[in-house]
């Protein structure tokens, strides 16, 4: 009886622990966000993209809330909802990220100032002579600094002068051609360089006469 007694008492000890110690985490009331920030300002080149990450305090939130973006000038920037920032053209927009809870706003947002450049190209010369045979090569200058793009090169005259995908420039025969180097992400920016290619230096050798007495080559 003893045994059954005490086999009681401590079931009873444990379920009561059991139930205080339950009603003691529901009483816990939920963490939520109390402030979001975001970087003031951010420069982008047309195209090019940018991961936003906001920082939220305090560190131990536990009640649920999801951030919603925007941008006010699409045009410019967009913004998917997960903070991703695509540059579309030239100028300014605000892209801002709202905290909701249960789909309702909770006045808790941060905004960051979004410029947008176009791209420019330049090259170290614009125009040279050369020889059949000699090479050039041309030194690119990209600006917004920083921004991700490709280089195209192509050449008016590939017969004439040729270009790689390093700026290299080949001559090949006589004549003229203009080398063109263009921002693959933004077609409309590019910049020139004229190459005249001519026979190069020859050697009369023995027996060819004198040019100043009226021989010929």
């Amino acid at each position: 009886m003893k045994n059954i007694k005490y086999y009681v008492v401590t079931c009873l000890i444990l379920i009561g622990y059991t139930i205080t110690s339950c009603s003691k985490s529901d009483d816990t009331p939920e963490v939520g966000i109390q402030q979001l920030s975001l970087p003031t300002t951010l420069s982008l080149a047309v195209t090019n993209t940018a991961q936003l990450k906001p920082t939220t305090s305090p560190v131990n939130i536990t009640r649920p809330y999801e951030l919603r973006w925007s941008s006010d000038n699409e045009a410019v920037a967009t913004v998917d909802q997960n903070g991703k920032v695509t540059a579309v053209s030239a100028g300014t927009a605000n892209v801002r990220t709202e905290v909701y809870e249960n789909g309702e706003p909770q006045k808790i947002a941060a905004a960051t100032v979004v410029t947008v450049k176009d791209f420019m190209v330049l090259l170290d010369a614009t125009s040279a002579s050369l020889e059949i045979g000699g090479t050039r090569t041309l030194k690119p200058t990209v600006t917004p600094e920083g921004a991700t793009y490709t280089l195209q090169w192509s050449s008016s005259a590939e017969t004439i002068a040729s270009v790689d995908d390093k700026g290299i420039v080949t001559a090949r025969n006589v004549g003229e051609a203009v080398i063109t180097v263009t921002i693959k992400e933004q077609p409309a920016v590019k910049a020139t360089f004229s190459v005249q290619v001519g026979a190069g230096k020859v050697n009369p050798g023995a027996g060819l006469g004198d040019i100043e007495n009226g021989g010929t080559w």
